[in-house]
C-alpha cells in the first residue's frame, strides 16, 4: 500500500493518488482500486499508533511512506524479506499472513464480524467468517441460559406438563 506523504497535512491529492485524510479526529488512508483484490477503493482508518509512525516517515522519501536504501518498496516478499524470517527463525510465513494476523487480532479483541468485513474491504461476509470461531464470547449467555433452565425446572422447560411433572417424550429429527 503506498500512500501520498504530502496529504497528511493537505488535503490536495494528485488524481488517483492513495492519500490520507483528515475528517473530524479520524485518520484514512486509502488503497487505491488498482491495488486491492476486488478493485475497488478501500477506506482505512489508522489509529493513533499508525499515524505516529506515518508522522516519523515525513520527509525520508518525497512521495512514499515505506523505502529500503532511499528506494520506494513496491513489493515486500523480496530477498530482504526473506532473509529477514530466516534470521528471526520463522519458518512458512507468507506477507499475506499478516492481514490475518491483523483480522485474528480485531476479533479477538470484539470487533463485530460486519465491522471487521468494511476495514478489510472484503466484499462477502463468509469471507470473514473464517475468523468467526475466534470470538465465542457471544455464545456464553446462550449456554449459561440453558444452565438456568435446568436448574429452575430439573430439566428442559419444553418437557414440563401443566402439573409440573416431567414427562419423558421422544424426539424425532
Amino acid at each position: 500500500m503506498r500512500f501520498d506523504l504530502d496529504a497528511i497535512d493537505v488535503p490536495a491529492e494528485p488524481a488517483g493518488a492513495p492519500r490520507l485524510i483528515a475528517l473530524a479526529d479520524i485518520e484514512l488512508a486509502w488503497v487505491h482500486p488498482d491495488e486491492a483484490k476486488a478493485r475497488k477503493a478501500i477506506p482505512v482508518p489508522l489509529n493513533g499508533q499508525a499515524m505516529a509512525i506515518l508522522q516519523k516517515q515525513i520527509g525520508k522519501h518525497r512521495d512514499v511512506v515505506f523505502t529500503f536504501k532511499g528506494e520506494p518498496i513496491e513489493q515486500p516478499s523480496t530477498a530482504a524479506w526473506y532473509r529477514a524470517l530466516k534470521r528471526a527463525g520463522i519458518a512458512n510465513f507468507r506477507w499475506h499472513d499478516l492481514r490475518h494476523t491483523w483480522a485474528s487480532w480485531h476479533v479477538q479483541s470484539g470487533t463485530p464480524l460486519h465491522v471487521l468485513q468494511e476495514l478489510g474491504g472484503w466484499s462477502s461476509y463468509s469471507m470473514v467468517q473464517r475468523y468467526a470461531h475466534l470470538a465465542a464470547d457471544h455464545l456464553a449467555p446462550w449456554a449459561e441460559k440453558l444452565a438456568q433452565a435446568r436448574a429452575c425446572h430439573g430439566t428442559y422447560p419444553s418437557q414440563q406438563t401443566d402439573s409440573g411433572v416431567t414427562t419423558r417424550r421422544a424426539e424425532t429429527l
